[in-house]
């Protein structure tokens, strides 16, 4: 245990030691200025070609993959020797005596069967005997070639071992005996190897799985015949195909990815794809023979054909087992040559580029530890430069340098000990300058001795009730003055209140008709706002519009169907044509994304996410109301609630922004939250989506406060009716400008940091998880997967330039139709509970009501 715990101990320094290291290995800015020479111009040179070799390289690495999956496969011969030796047979005893009782030889009869598999050469190959030499061999479609005699030789002399051996070719080997059960004395007619799994990337497989003979000894004393079934292990898996499947698909056998490849070009041909939909395609006959359906998804195809791709028959090798003493006296093994697949020299060599090379550890390592010194003598460098500017500052106004230095110096400490009022003025908003009551600050004595002496002192106040106090008449004609005109004030409101219009009464019913009709077009208005304004926009940021480029091969005779999917003929090379279609992006019709997620998830997919997206504005509200009522009221202060709670939550809006993007999946929400290592991704970009919210709120708002137009918000007839024509024409300007602001910071402030926020929470999506929009993982070649070696991270401004022109008009024209409908739906609310207030009220009380209300707006 003690070891075991300073182990673990270790492994914790390093990790907080690996986390404490610097990264950085950027000049910081403006230290050109204050080296001697180019030394940072060509470090930041070097930079770049580094920059640019890593994404060749990245580039080179992910095509030498690409190549590598569609090469041509290769096969080369295997010949497979199968052999047997008996012993203890009745031939070969001694002579028994004739006058003892037991006539048993004292040992039983066995034999022992061995088979041989080796990789010919390129030169052993051209020496193979014929294959019609043999009388009792069979051929399969592997092109399976018997010799009655043999060139090798019986024993262990044969050729040199290659790489490749015969367990690497096949996952299981089984023999089947030609004879009952019953008969055979350890009850088994069938002995069978099956391949043990193998763990990827293993160089020496376990000694089970890597040999080029097996053999087995069984009991017996007469011949038996056998076959011998080699499985085969071939990566990609072959198949056999049903008939319906053969019927579109030419080949005796074929991969998964030929498939789906034989079953585009057929749709292509045929002219099945759907126009408004290219991702669904329409089925005729044959399709509809295979998937059982009138259309068929693409995405779904792989999944539909597995119950068309058999497993392929295994190849069958017959064999005597001979154990009389004719054969014994001059065995001769049985020869079988196969073709297997192969693999190519070259392909081996760009295997050792793509995949990570024992061999360059060593420079790998030296790399890693020159960046980590690069980046401390960046990180001393930064720590230089800062010294330099204090000191610099300094040097050219100490006076003010220390003031200013003092000063920041007490706000840090002040925000520290939890007191960041103090000093600033506003130590009236504290808790206790809020309280009231006669335990409170206000009911103490020391405030009514403060107050007494600002009374007491000369000036408006202190004149004012000095005048009072010496003055009796003046105070009482004031006090009835005040009690006068309170009256008639009261008298006043008493007649309008009798003389004025008749009291409008409204029945239950009533109540009940406008609250319904209310109800309606809110819950309206919110199913909108939220199936398009949040789940079609997100959706519209991360669509990538894709483009199918199609081979086609035209046809020798045009009425062959199946004649469209050759790539040529014995006769001469067939002549390709190229096709590009350009799909249309399923975000830009309202229509068209609603039907799609429809037929993806179901009827209720314009709502999915919803109830992630209330309780996380539930909580948001919660926590924001928390801190309100802690915390000063001010705007500013209102905002930095607001990204800290955003912040927060990140992880929750995250899981939001990957259910609706993602395809349905039957994992609960909370098993899809992210960890906290993705988490702390998503910090940095959701500060600055939540401040970019509130820059749109606050720049109108602070414009506003700076024309001084408070009051016409609050009262707008009366604000209007105190100023001139010159004044109201000035003060429509304002509200244009404070319009046009908001609309300003909504395009170009709002909008490119939402685009960019949910792109960057895509980039996070697991790779297990299939987007239902097609998208973009790599954003136009700006990010690289981690699954090849790349951080997989995408940064905010990396999101925003990834986004094309046309979809960022594609995006706008998404909220520019939400808000259009919305304000539809408000004008015809307006409309409908206009004319059912007119019929719930009466038509003569409803039309002296609204005479009364224009009115003053006429004044």
């Amino acid at each position: 245990m003690t070891r075991e715990a300073e182990l673990s101990a270790r492994v914790e320094t390093l990790a907080r030691n690996r986390a404490r290291r610097p990264t950085d290995r950027n000049m910081p800015d403006g230290i050109e200025e204050l080296v001697v020479g180019n030394g940072v111009q060509e470090y930041k040179r070097l930079r770049e070609a580094e920059r640019k070799m890593d994404a060749v390289m990245m580039r080179k690495r992910l095509e030498l993959q690409e190549q590598r999956q569609r090469a041509a496969p290769r096969t080369r011969k295997m010949r497979i020797w199968i052999s047997n030796t008996a012993e203890n047979q009745p031939w070969q005893g001694k002579e028994l005596d004739e006058n003892a009782f037991d006539f048993s030889s004292g040992s039983e009869a066995t034999y022992k069967v061995q088979i041989v598999g080796r990789l010919l050469d390129n030169e052993e190959a051209g020496h193979d005997v014929d294959a019609n030499k043999g009388a009792n061999g069979s051929s399969d479609r592997m092109e399976i070639e018997q010799d009655g005699d043999t060139d090798a030789p019986k024993k262990a002399t044969g050729p040199s071992l290659p790489k490749q051996r015969l367990s690497h070719f096949f996952k299981s080997i089984a023999i089947e005996l030609d004879r009952a059960k019953a008969l055979q004395q350890d009850a088994s007619n069938v002995i069978e190897w099956k391949k043990p799994p193998v763990p990827p990337n293993v160089p020496t497989p376990p000694a089970n799985a890597d040999f080029d003979s097996i053999q087995f000894e069984r009991k017996s004393d007469e011949n038996i015949n056998c076959t011998v079934n080699l499985y085969r292990d071939e990566h990609p898996e072959r198949f056999a195909m049903t008939k319906e499947l053969s019927e579109v698909v030419d080949g005796e056998d074929t991969t998964r990815e030929q498939v789906i490849n034989a079953l585009w070009l057929y749709i292509k041909a045929h002219g099945l794809q759907r126009d408004e939909e290219k991702r669904l395609a329409q089925c005729d006959d044959k399709l509809r023979a295979i998937f059982k359906h009138d259309t068929v998804y693409f995405p779904q195809m792989n999944e539909a054909i597995t119950t068309h791709l058999l497993p392929l028959p295994p190849v069958k090798l017959p064999y005597t087992i001979r154990v009389d003493a004719d054969y014994q006296a001059n065995p001769a093994p049985t020869v079988y040559d196969i073709l297997v697949p192969a693999e190519d020299s070259l392909q081996e060599e760009m295997l050792s580029i793509v995949q990570r090379n024992p061999e360059h550890m060593q420079t790998l390592g030296d790399i890693s530890r020159l960046d980590n010194e690069i980046a401390l003598i960046v990180q001393n460098l930064n720590h230089a430069k800062a010294r330099h500017s204090f000191f610099t500052s300094m040097s050219k106004d100490p006076a003010t340098f220390v003031k200013r230095w003092v000063s920041s110096q007490k706000r840090d400490m002040e925000i520290i000990l939890g007191d960041s009022r103090v000093g600033t003025g506003n130590e009236w908003m504290g808790d206790e300058f809020r309280r009231g009551g006669k335990d409170g600050v206000w009911g103490s004595e020391n405030v009514k001795e403060s107050v007494s002496l600002l009374v007491s002192k000369p000036g408006t106040w202190g004149s004012f009730f000095a005048i009072l106090e010496k003055d009796d008449t003046i105070m009482s004609s004031l006090t009835h003055h005040l009690v006068a005109r309170g009256v008639d004030e009261f008298t006043q409101r008493v007649r309008n209140i009798q003389n004025g219009p008749e009291v409008i009464t409204i029945t239950p019913a009533g109540y009940a008709l406008l609250a319904l009709t209310t109800l309606f077009f809110f819950l309206c208005s919110a199913a909108i706002r939220y199936t398009y304004g949040e789940v079609v926009a997100a959706l519209a940021m991360i669509e990538s519009p894709t483009s199918t480029a199609i081979i086609r091969t035209p046809p020798e005779d045009a009425d062959d169907v199946n004649a469209s999917l050759i790539a040529g003929d014995e006769k001469g090379p067939a002549k390709h044509e190229l096709f590009v279609i350009k799909s249309k992006p399923l975000t830009s019709k309202f229509r068209t994304i609603t039907k799609h997620l429809t037929q993806r998830a179901g009827r209720l997919s314009r709502f999915r996410g919803l109830p992630i997206f209330l309780g996380y504005n539930v909580l948001f509200h919660l926590l924001s109301w928390v801190l309100f009522s802690i915390f000063p009221r001010s705007l500013l202060f209102r905002s930095f609630i607001h990204v800290l709670v955003s912040v927060g939550l990140c992880r929750i809006s995250l899981l939001w922004n990957h259910v609706v993007i993602s395809e349905p999946s039957k994992q609960s929400w909370y098993s899809r939250i992210v960890g906290r290592d993705v988490g702390r991704q998503i910090i940095v970009p959701t500060a600055l989506f939540a401040f970019s919210e509130q820059a749109a709120v606050l720049v109108p708002a602070t414009i506003s406060k700076c024309f001084h137009l408070r009051d016409i918000y609050r009262n707008p007839n009366y604000a209007l009716a105190q100023m001139s024509n010159a004044q109201q024409s000035w003060t429509l300007v304002k509200l244009a400008l404070v319009g046009i602001s908001g609309f300003v910071c909504f395009v170009f402030v709002f909008l490119p940091t939402a685009v960019a926020f949910t792109r960057v929470q895509a980039s996070l999506l697991p790779l297990e998880e299939e987007s239902i929009v097609p998208f973009d993982r790599t954003f136009g070649g700006r990010v690289t997967p981690a699954f090849v070696g790349g951080s997989g991270r995408l940064a905010m401004s990396e999101a925003w330039k990834s986004m094309d022109c046309n979809a960022r008009v594609r995006v706008f024209k998404v909220y520019a139709k939400v808000a259009l409908i919305q304000s539809a739906l408000v004008f015809l609310y307006a409309i409908v509970i206009l004319i059912e207030a007119r019929f719930v009220i009466g038509a003569e009380k409803f039309d002296k009501k609204v005479v009364a209300l224009a009115q003053p707006i006429q004044n």
